[in-house]
This record gives structure tokens, sequence and C-alpha cells, in this order.
């Protein structure tokens, strides 16, 4: 049976991912008893071309697909790789903990990392709480904008935006207290769409259209 032959780092690579699912399974990894051990395992084994050690740290459906013999072989070309394979890993672990993203369905991936107490939230995912990365910060305006809530909306903003916005908000507010108060025009429409615009306390207008029996708001410029 033929296989696509992957570079070293192509291949290893993959070991985190694994690790990981198999610390959160809880499976056993031969000499490692979380994701932190079995990087640290993978970063011994790849400096010391201990091919048997890494062929231990991949789980058993990819182990029955390729032998130990057959692993060494491809591997053995390639002791640069591994090497940098080795130098790569130990500068991810400097410093960090190991972290995953698992998807769920139809919203925001949930974030888990490694801890000394085990695995844990890196942050509060739920409710308006600090974006670790700008990638989190984009996944909880996406979140927010799915579930149609303002404060999960302006939870997600920049102090500066989250404010401009509050105050827009107020003004409107206090702007339409009584509406009946305000000068009304009615505006012309190219598509025959009864509109009419309010003037507000700062100029601007607040365009209204018709849309079947009732009214909505349209623009405000």
């Amino acid at each position: 049976m033929s296989r696509t032959a992957l570079s070293p780092l192509a291949a290893l690579s993959t070991v985190t991912t694994l690790a990981l699912a198999l610390s959160l399974s809880g499976c056993a990894v031969q000499r490692a008893s979380s994701a932190r051990q079995t990087l640290i395992a993978l970063e011994i084994a790849a400096r010391a071309h201990d091919y048997r050690a890494m062929y231990s740290l991949l789980p058993q459906s990819a182990r029955s697909q390729e032998s130990l013999a057959d692993f060494e072989r491809r591997m053995q070309p390639n002791q640069g790789e591994l090497v940098a394979l080795g130098e790569q890993t130990q500068r991810t672990l400097r410093g960090q903990s190991p972290t995953i993203a698992i998807p769920t369905h139809g919203g925001a991936p949930v974030t888990l990392t490694e801890t000394s107490e085990g695995w844990r939230l890196p942050h509060a995912q739920f409710g308006t709480g600090a974006a670790v990365t700008p990638h989190d910060a984009a996944r909880a305006l996406r979140t927010a904008l799915q579930r149609q809530s303002l404060r999960a909306v302006l939870g997600a903003l920049s102090s500066r935006s989250r404010g401009a916005l509050q105050s827009e908000m107020a003004m409107l507010v206090d702007a339409l207290e009584d509406p009946a108060s305000l000068e009304t025009r009615t505006l012309s429409s190219a598509t025959g769409s009864e509109s009419i615009a309010l003037r507000l306390p700062d100029g601007r207008e607040l365009i209204l259209v018709r849309e079947g029996r009732g009214w909505r708001v349209d623009d405000i410029h």
C-alpha cells in the first residue's frame, strides 16, 4: 500500500495536536501524562534523533498505519529537520502553556490551556471579557453579531468606539423624548414609498419610511 511521503516537520508537527487530544480524552501517552510533558518528550527525542521515542508519542491509529522500521527509515535522512523541530518545540514551550481551540457548532471555538490545575479556560469565554488575542476579539464580535446582542457587541468594541456609540445612543434617547415636538418634513421618493424626516436638536435628520402598515427608521444623517 503506497503512502504519500511527508517531511519530518510535516509529519511530527501533528504530534502536538494529537498529544493534546489524547491528554484531554484521558488516554495514556508513553512517558508523558500531559500535553506539556508530551511536548518536552518530543523536544528531547527530536534533538537526540530517538526515533523509537518519537514513534511512541504517536497514537495507535498512526502506529497501525506505519511500522517502527518504516518510521525510522523515513526519519533518518532528515536529521537536520528533526533538530529544528526540537528547537521549535523548545521555543514554543518557553514562557507559555499548551493551548488548543475546540470548534463548537455554530459559534466561536472554546479555548483550553493546560495549567498546573489541569485543563482550564485561559479567560472567561462567556459574557463580556478581555480578548487575549486579536483573533479572540474578532471571534467575540462575530459571536455578538450572531446573538444579535447589543450588550455583547458593545463589550467587543474598544473603549473609544464603545464610548462614541454610547454617546450617540444617549443623544438619541434625549432627542427622541418627545418626537412630536421635532420639526417634520415629507420626503419625495423615486420608488414612491412614503418617508419623512425628523430634525434632531444637533441639526441632523432621522429618516423614517413606511413599510407595510408600520414605520421604520431608515437612516440618520
